[in-house]
């Protein structure tokens, strides 16, 4: 399956208990962190995968993955940049303990695009 979309959005696959599946990610390439992560249908992370760093091989996130039992996983894929630049998130970056340290904040126009996002996904699930 091959998605393609200028927006972060979880993806929702359904995988079977036994079977390998491979996932690659590519990123943005204006964006200097990239996360994934994976959560079976419990809500159980599974899968947390984080890359830093500039040019093209910081942007690409690549795992293999045998799933426990047949269910539907999500996978969320996460480029700071993009949150900030659509004003959802504030970012401060300091040193602590001579180690950088990028903080999150969600702002109130984060919030409202997430709370308008899990009316569509509630609205989706009930068709």
């Amino acid at each position: 399956m091959t998605m393609e979309s200028e927006y972060e959005m979880p993806v929702i696959v359904p995988l079977s208990e036994g079977n390998w599946y491979y996932f690659i990610f590519i990123g943005d390439l204006s964006s200097r962190l990239y996360e994934l992560r994976m959560y079976d249908f419990n809500e159980k992370q599974v899968i947390y995968k984080k890359q830093f760093g500039e040019g093209v091989e910081s942007n690409i996130i690549s795992y293999a993955y045998n799933p426990k039992f047949t269910e539907y996983h999500i996978i969320k894929p996460v480029q700071v940049n993009k949150l900030k630049e659509a004003g959802y998130i504030d970012v401060t970056k300091q040193f602590k303990d001579n180690y950088p340290q990028t903080t999150c904040r969600i702002t109130p126009a984060g919030v409202a695009a997430f709370d308008e996002y899990v009316k569509n996904l509630q609205t989706y699930f009930r068709q």
